[in-house]
């Protein structure tokens, strides 16, 4: 599944041997069953990368809400890439689909939908 995703080797491999593969794929998995176009799990895939390296999760561990908080800061504060179509990141405006501005809360809606594959949230 993961190769219909990503046609640029680079962005194939990133994804391949980042951290928490199985469970990356496993929740890819969940979504393509619940009907996600693949332009959506494209862009699960992607966030699924940023979530594990913003909250340096190398293995499944617990993670706390001040960890989300912190992360999502350095998140928004970030240099603004996308993904483009091809699987290729490049520069954009920091604004989600609607035009409004990214802000560290788009971060925590990514690791609320997400971190249940990949690390518990520990309160």
């Amino acid at each position: 599944m993961i190769n219909q995703l990503f046609e640029h080797p680079y962005a194939l491999n990133r994804y391949l041997t980042g951290p928490l593969l199985e469970k990356r794929l496993a929740y890819l998995r969940h979504c393509a069953e619940q009907g996600f176009a693949q332009s959506s799990l494209r862009l699960i895939a992607h966030y699924q990368l940023v979530v594990t390296d913003y909250l340096d999760l190398q293995t499944a561990r617990a993670v706390t809400p001040s960890e989300i908080e912190a992360a999502a800061d350095r998140w928004a504060q970030r240099p603004f890439q996308t993904l483009n179509p091809n699987g290729l990141f490049h520069f954009a405006p920091a604004i989600d689909l609607s035009g409004m501005p990214l802000t560290g809360c788009v971060f925590w809606d990514v690791c609320r939908n997400r971190l249940r594959f990949l690390a518990p949230l520990r309160r």
